[in-house]
């Protein structure tokens, strides 16, 4: 897979983040309350890791943490020359008029 994105959601009110990855940069956004995992190519059969570290400095409510831990991660990532639909194009031709 190529430009593969990863999104974790984190609650608003984590500070002091530390982040690593064994591939590709992962960085804190606290505008989105996320952190983001950015890999360029990701081939098959390989595993790689990202950690991240956060400290909590308020006490909040158990419920107002529950919205954060019922956030999905998601994934953004392109797969080249593979279409879901099987749909496949083996010829192009491009004829531009002239005059």
């Amino acid at each position: 897979a190529n430009s593969v994105e990863i999104h974790v959601p984190v609650p608003g009110d984590v500070d002091t983040p530390q982040c690593k990855a064994s591939t590709g940069s992962v960085k804190y956004h606290p505008e989105k309350d996320c952190v983001i995992w950015s890999i360029k190519q990701f081939p098959g059969q390989k595993d790689y890791i990202m950690t991240s570290n956060f400290g909590l400095p308020s006490v909040s409510m158990e419920a107002a943490r529950d919205l954060y831990a019922k956030k999905p991660i998601s994934v953004k990532f392109e797969i080249p020359y593979f279409t879901v639909s099987g749909l496949t194009v083996r010829y192009l031709k491009i004829v531009e008029k002239s005059g």
